[in-house]
């Protein structure tokens, strides 16, 4: 998995690349376990048992690691939204309750599981730059 500023990575970065100057990659997390659906729409479960739960444009609270599971497994579910619409003619805020659907994935895809050997350690790490 990566992102704009981000890397999930099955092996440690060479300590030179991993600090705080600029150009370095900063290391957020060590992960034990994780699903990642989509762009901005993942779980993690770090190996000091911190949940980390990114769902652009849904509420994460509404969302756990049974969720994700679904989700991975093909199936799809739906989470209740609540938004705040200002009209700036009238200078009224609307609360307006709606339904997102999130469709699981479809296509045969490889796990972490897939990925790693038997002899190899299962840890691995989330670094940002």
């Amino acid at each position: 998995m990566s992102d704009t500023d981000s890397v999930v990575l099955t092996k440690p970065l060479s300590g030179e690349l991993i600090g705080e100057e600029l150009g370095q990659m900063k290391l957020e997390y060590k992960i034990k376990k994780a699903i990642f659906i989509r762009k901005k729409l993942y779980y993690i479960l770090t190996t000091d048992g911190q949940e980390v739960i990114k769902a652009s444009g849904l509420d994460s609270s509404k969302l756990n690691y049974k969720l994700f599971l679904d989700l991975l497994n093909g199936k799809t579910i739906e989470i209740e939204r609540v938004q705040f619409n200002v009209g700036w003619k009238d200078l009224t805020i609307k609360v307006v309750k709606s339904t997102i659907t999130v469709r699981g994935l479809t296509n045969k895809i490889k796990t972490l599981d897939d990925l790693i050997k038997p002899d190899q350690d299962e840890k691995f790490n989330l670094t940002t730059r």
